[in-house]
């Protein structure tokens, strides 16, 4: 049976209950045990008095100093009223120390599967801790270390916008030869800059009707809106001659 299930289970019968969690005061030495309520009842009615013989706090892992946390013997169970809820109030001896524990009810009134739940002693201890994500913060734009010439559209734009960046990172590179090696470089670059800028002009053109060139780029803008365009032919016409019986018509005569 699913956790979910058993505890349905619970909530509809009167027969057994089950524990739900542990609240600790700020004192670290009084518990209040939830249970899950049930049909009708409440965890009083169906528990009755419990003994402290059938409560067990203990730590699983031998705790850090205190495995096994003994109750107040002045301080017998007790049932009070949370929030209309019947709860258990338990008082231990000592507060636990830091490891986690388990709180156990032996009880044939008890659900086995809930007779025992675990807490911490620390619940209630001041902290810092704040489970929920912090904001989201956008960092901050990073600011172009040097000034960009986005008016450089053709080779020489693109090798003067090159070589000045140069200057202004490396001053120890003087060297303005042809046949230095980073001159070379920058002018392929500024080569190849020129023929992506040559590529985005003329594809920024012939996207307009205002502005193609190319007669299948206007085909093509037609048929988004399904009108094709014939690829085009020559002007022609049926010419009609009276001619003798030996006339001829030699090529290249002209018509109108």
């Amino acid at each position: 049976m699913a956790v979910i299930d058993r505890i349905e289970a619970l909530h509809n019968t009167d027969a057994l209950v089950g524990i739900d969690f542990v609240y600790v005061f700020p004192d670290q030495t009084t518990l209040a045990v939830f249970f899950h309520p049930a049909k009708t009842k409440n965890a009083q009615q169906i528990l009755g008095v419990v003994q402290p013989g059938q409560i067990l706090i203990f730590s699983p892992s031998g705790g850090e100093r205190l495995p096994v946390v003994p109750l107040d013997p002045a301080s017998p169970p007790t049932w009070m009223t949370i929030d209309n809820r019947r709860v258990l109030r338990v008082n231990t001896a000592e507060p636990g120390d830091f490891s986690r524990y388990r709180f156990r009810l032996s009880h044939p009134k008890i659900d086995p599967y809930f007779e025992e739940v675990g807490f911490s002693f620390k619940a209630n201890c001041p902290s810092l801790l704040d489970c929920a994500p912090p904001p989201h913060e956008c960092p901050d734009d990073r600011w172009v270390d040097f000034p960009v010439n986005y008016l450089a559209r053709d080779f020489w734009s693109f090798r003067q916008a090159l070589l000045d960046f140069a200057s202004e990172r490396y001053p120890d590179w003087q060297d303005r030869l042809e046949a230095d090696l980073g001159v070379m470089l920058a002018e392929l670059m500024s080569a190849m800059g020129d023929e992506f800028a040559y590529i985005q002009d003329r594809i920024a053109r012939e996207a307009n009707f205002e502005t193609a060139s190319q007669r299948r780029s206007l085909r093509r803008h037609a048929r988004l809106v399904d009108y094709p365009i014939h690829d085009g032919l020559g002007a022609t016409t049926w010419l009609d001659f009276t001619v003798t019986a030996n006339g001829t018509v030699h090529a290249g005569t002209p018509v109108w």
